[in-house]
């Protein structure tokens, strides 16, 4: 099954769309803005791919002197694929003082009905990364690649213990993998976010999942194995991975990063915070951070990020509703 091309990260090269030189003035606004704090809400617990993503902006906002006030990141977790925290910017103030950091994964529970809103209800204010995902088990795993692990779960259905964010990206990963070969057919487990399979897999309590490569790098060596990656092309962080593409099966599954605001924020408030962030993706020590995480720094704003998240949405929706009939 394939994603369309707004799911799947530019991979060909790290090539920095952040045409804006760090420092660069921002869009003239009134004076007095900001005035304090502004907060990021990471919907998801601390360690995970959106909250380091939420913090490597932090840092360089910090150290470029981007805007006037620094940027605090708060974890707010709890509910369906982070509702609680992305309610809590629903509710919110539209006075630029709080953003959303999310995902597709907003897209699927709005989808399914698990949370009564869904994108469309924030203002968007930029997309700025993208990353890839790999296929993990435990080191002793007899799957030595992802054929292994298909061929047995169509053997033995509902005997692989696949662990999941229900409704979230991993989730969504699982089920389009399971379609790629007839008949494959994984016991999909509750068990939350990346950094809580990592420790499912390590405890033999879930035989596989999906985690972003830079997840898996960072907890390699703690006993994981990757039986493949699911970006269109071999990742520099970890060249021995075959793709899935390289292994028969068309699928590539990569994520983006978007940042939202509540609705009805004023256009030069969210201007400032995106071209804000577009500053931060010249910072070198942001850019070598992403890289060595493998994951890409891309840069959308306005109405051609709006149309990217629509796009994604048309490709979400109908995996997320099968996502919720099992």
């Amino acid at each position: 099954m394939k994603m369309l091309s707004t799911l799947v990260a530019r991979r060909i090269s790290f090539v920095i769309m952040a045409g804006t030189a760090v420092g660069m003035a921002m869009p003239a606004i009134a004076q007095s803005y900001p005035e304090r704090p502004i907060t990021v809400i990471v919907p998801f617990g601390p360690g995970g791919t959106t909250d380091l993503t939420a913090r490597a902006f932090q840092k360089a906002f910090a150290d470029n002197n981007l805007l006037a006030q620094p940027l605090v990141v708060a974890n707010v977790t709890g509910g369906a694929v982070g509702s609680v925290g992305a309610r809590q910017v629903l509710s919110s103030a539209p006075d630029g003082y709080t953003f959303l950091l999310h995902h597709l994964g907003m897209m699927s529970a709005g989808a399914v009905g698990t949370q009564d809103f869904s994108y469309t209800d924030f203002e968007p204010v930029a997309g700025t990364t993208d990353f890839c995902s790999v296929v993990v088990v435990a080191a002793d795993s007899p799957y030595n690649s992802l054929s292994d692990m298909l061929t047995d779960a169509a053997a033995h259905p509902d005997t692989i213990l696949y662990g999941a964010n229900l409704g979230g990206n991993i989730h969504i990963a699982g089920l389009m993998l399971e379609a790629l070969q007839p008949g494959a057919d994984f016991r999909i487990v509750q068990i939350g976010a990346e950094v809580d399979n990592v420790t499912a897999i390590k405890g033999g309590i879930i035989n596989a999942t999906t985690l972003s490569t830079g997840t898996y790098t960072r907890y390699k060596a703690e006993g994981l194995k990757a039986l493949a990656d699911l970006a269109e092309l071999r990742e520099p962080t970890v060249p021995e991975v075959p793709t899935a593409k390289e292994q028969g099966y068309d699928m590539t599954f990569c994520v983006a990063h978007w940042w939202f605001a509540p609705k009805g924020t004023p256009p030069e408030v969210i201007d400032t915070f995106a071209q804000a962030l577009k500053a931060a993706m010249d910072d070198p020590t942001l850019r070598a951070y992403f890289e060595e995480r493998s994951t890409l720094l891309t840069f959308e704003s306005g109405p051609e990020f709006k149309a990217d998240l629509d796009a994604t949405y048309e490709v979400i929706a109908p995996i997320a509703v099968r996502a919720a009939e099992q």
